[in-house]
């Protein structure tokens, strides 16, 4: 997937609308866990700092292309994990 953030959200808002619950938990929920190469133990992010960080990184350079892979997701009933490189 070659995408930025924001449609990535949006593809996320149309699954509300397809009535996906794992979809609407990844959307709605209030934390994000993150582990990078950097940090691999990982740690939660609120959406507003992941929010920030992309806007300042985006900012800083405008133009760049990345890739987005999801090489799995882990579901039980209360949320969900995708690990995304």
């Amino acid at each position: 997937i070659l995408t930025k953030p924001d449609s990535i959200v949006t593809r996320l808002e149309r699954e509300i609308n397809r009535g996906r619950e794992d979809r609407i938990l990844e959307l709605y929920a209030e934390e994000i866990w993150v582990a990078t190469s950097g940090s691999p133990s990982g740690r939660l992010l609120s959406k507003q700092d992941v929010a920030y960080f992309y806007s300042e990184f985006f900012e800083l350079y405008d133009g760049i292309t990345y890739r987005v892979e999801v090489h799995g997701t882990e579901r039980d009933s209360r949320e969900a994990n995708s690990t995304i490189r």
